[in-house]
């Protein structure tokens, strides 16, 4: 189906005037002078979403149109005693529009409800928080979409002038709108070895029950942060698996290389070259799983705007630039070439669950005959700050699919539009 010029226009008219009104209020702090006391903290956010197809049953084109709204209210106390008591209830609505079908979803609950104390260089914190790492590819909160993510956990924190160390246990407290009851485990540590050479190191244990079968991964990983090559920053972040699912045992594993280059100068002009990988496998193998479990990540904008394609069973290539034409004005062009590691194995999403078809049916060829090729994706951006306050994001995407889509979909196999317009009031 053709785009046609009017039908940008009224999509452009409509998306900027919804957003013209989104709000993000950063934590407005209301506190006695001497630091301590009540403080409130509201966040609103409203955005429109709309593609001119809907491809498969993952990223921002599984649905034609999307109207979300979401309200977070939080309320705190701090004491001069260090000891700090945060509520932050949530609303979430949403219109979805899907081949002609809308959808109302409403959902209340507690985002985050935790007291947290300490002082100096040990610090502890109880209750339902947000657990985010790294480079947010295993564990964060998906902020992209309208819930968010959360735990009902434990986490201490030690700290020194080159480490810190963080202690988590916990389960899935507020995900996608369901109490869910996976439990995670973990030790992450942040080393700073020089000014221009830091690493992160973790292991994490993920303990779940998936389709009747008792599942227990570990995962050890580390992300080098390398600054040493002049006007050069380049992340590195292998990952392996092991465990059991069921009678099968786990052995997986993955990687992150990401190195941009800045050019000197005002115009900050850099390019970037990034090559991501995740192990995949054979589903039927009676002995054996391979395919690696991205945990609980915000995977938005990691191989694409889009959000086809989540860190399993995956290659990604991303070739990019961007520069800023004035102070207040920067655009960005990316390119991501996605494929399967194993053609044997699902195409799974951004939610880590295998995509499905138009027949409802997860895509999926048993003997790799329908390639490893998901498709090519690029994503132009425009970012400006009109004022301190407001900030004005353009951004489209086009999509085009690859050989293993048109083969086990072909009603699916066409190309896909999408675009957005996000004003952003901070205050």
């Amino acid at each position: 189906m053709r785009f046609p010029c009017l039908k940008r226009l009224v999509l452009l008219c409509n998306i900027f005037i919804i957003q013209f009104f989104t709000v993000n209020a950063f934590p407005q702090t209301l506190l006695s002078s001497n630091g301590h006391g009540f403080f409130f903290s509201p966040e609103w956010r409203v955005r429109n979403d709309e593609s001119n197809s809907s491809i498969v049953s993952t990223g921002n084109t599984a649905y034609n149109q999307e109207w979300i709204s979401r309200l977070r209210l939080g309320f705190g106390w701090s004491d001069p005693s260090g000891l700090t008591l945060f509520l932050q209830p949530q609303y979430s609505w949403g219109n979805i529009t899907a081949s002609g079908h809308i959808a109302v979803v409403n959902d209340y609950d507690i985002f985050q409800g935790y007291a947290q104390g300490g002082k100096g260089r040990y610090q502890w914190r109880l209750g339902r928080q947000v657990l985010a790492f790294g480079d947010s590819r295993l564990i964060a909160s998906p902020e992209w979409n309208n819930y968010g993510r959360t735990f009902d956990a434990a986490r201490f924190t030690f700290k020194s002038s080159h480490q810190t160390t963080n202690l988590f246990f916990g389960k899935l407290g507020f995900a996608n709108g369901v109490t869910t009851v996976p439990t995670l485990y973990g030790v992450y540590r942040v080393e700073k070895f020089t000014p221009k050479l830091s690493s992160d190191f973790y292991t994490l244990l993920k303990n779940d029950r998936v389709s009747g079968s008792n599942l227990s991964v570990f995962t050890l990983g580390a992300r080098p942060v390398i600054d040493l090559i002049p006007h050069t920053h380049i992340t590195i972040e292998p990952a392996f698996q092991f465990g059991h699912f069921g009678g099968k045992a786990i052995g997986a594993w993955a990687y992150a290389a990401v190195a941009t280059y800045t050019f000197p100068g005002p115009t900050a002009l850099h390019f970037v070259v990034e090559h991501d990988f995740a192990s995949g496998g054979n589903p039927t193998d009676p002995a054996h799983y391979e395919t690696f479990d991205q945990l609980y990540p915000s995977t938005h904008g990691k191989s694409g705007i889009l959000d086809y394609m989540g860190w399993r069973n995956m290659r990604h290539w991303h070739v990019g630039m961007g520069f800023a034409a004035t102070k207040r004005l920067t655009f960005s062009v990316d390119g991501h070439f996605l494929s399967l590691a194993d053609g044997r194995d699902y195409w799974y999403g951004v939610n880590g669950a295998p995509v499905k078809g138009s027949n409802g049916k997860p895509l999926w060829s048993p003997t790799g005959a329908a390639g490893r090729d998901i498709g090519s994706e690029v994503d132009i951006v425009a970012d400006y700050r009109v004022s301190a306050y407001l900030g004005l994001s353009i951004g489209y995407s086009h999509f085009w699919p690859g050989h293993y889509i048109k083969t086990l979909d072909p009603t699916q196999g066409h190309e896909a539009n999408w675009f957005y317009v996000q004003p952003t009031y901070r205050f």
